[in-house]
């Protein structure tokens, strides 16, 4: 246990919590001590929202999945050894002052793999299989790529506003919209407003659809999932200076959308 919060404390990127320290209650009860989160969690905007705070528009939802993305990279690519987070969903994605996202809770129970070895896994038991990919589901493996698959749900969840919890599944309510022919705008949060810009709505749900491939060498990396979510980000959206979106209103023309649109829902029927 020690030597993981050894190794826990060893770990420092802007978008993962600082350990500050711990303490031992007695021989079962050991609390870990971090940074104060002034702005809650991810979970507290899409799914927990109240009354009296707004919704978080497009800009600020690609701002937190760009940096969520640069903490994940940081421990598969850049911590000696990599770490496997096994656990990534909105409430344990925190926010602090302009809404930057750091990573929390991904110590005691996910294992660092050793270094070099990318057919590591750790193995271990959740009740929450929903958020993790087929091959855990089977035998409770636990992967770099498992990751990459449920980080893609927290997209799904940013773009959509529901929550990857309730039934229909996320994904399967995805599908059903994406492959079976309805426009792609059908996904979008209602709390949104049609304030966002369609090419990146169809940016993230085709880089979700990426991710979210039952074969784990078929996903991406981080690298390339945190590249595409940081250009998004660059990519300042102003409602002021564009009409409210209208379904089907991609910035190319008709036959570039038309192949677009079915490179799109080809990659939503592999999901």
């Amino acid at each position: 246990m020690f030597s993981s919060i050894h190794m826990r404390s060893l770990l420092h990127h802007p978008n993962i919590v600082d350990l500050i320290g711990y303490s031992i209650a007695d021989k079962d009860q050991l609390f870990l001590v971090y940074n104060f989160m002034p702005l809650g969690s991810l979970k507290d905007y899409l799914h927990d929202l109240p009354r009296n705070k707004k919704p978080l528009d497009w800009n600020t939802r690609m701002k937190i999945a760009a940096g969520a993305a640069k903490g994940i990279k940081y421990l598969h690519d850049k911590s000696t050894p990599p770490v496997i987070l096994g656990n990534i969903k909105p409430s344990n994605i925190l926010l602090c002052a302009e809404y930057l996202p750091k990573l929390s809770d991904f110590l005691g129970f996910k294992e660092r793999i050793p270094e070099h070895d990318e057919s590591s896994h750790t193995r271990y038991f959740s009740r929450q299989c929903h958020r993790h990919a087929p091959e855990f589901v089977g035998d409770c493996k636990l992967t770099q790529q498992s990751d990459i698959y449920s980080f893609s749900l927290v997209l799904l969840e940013l773009v959509s506003g529901r929550l990857a919890e309730i039934e229909p599944s996320l994904i399967g309510w995805a599908k059903h919209i994406l492959a079976g022919g309805k426009e792609f705008t059908t996904v979008a949060d209602p709390l949104l407003e049609g304030l966002y810009p369609e090419q990146g709505l169809y940016q993230v749900l085709y880089l979700a659809a990426q991710c979210l491939q039952r074969k784990d060498v078929s996903r991406p990396r981080i690298g390339y999932v945190a590249k595409v979510l940081s250009n998004l980000a660059a990519e300042i959206y102003d409602p002021n200076a564009v009409q409210i979106n209208r379904a089907g209103s991609l910035a190319v023309g008709n036959i570039e959308k038309e192949i677009l649109i079915e490179q799109w829902r080809h990659v939503w029927s592999l999901v």
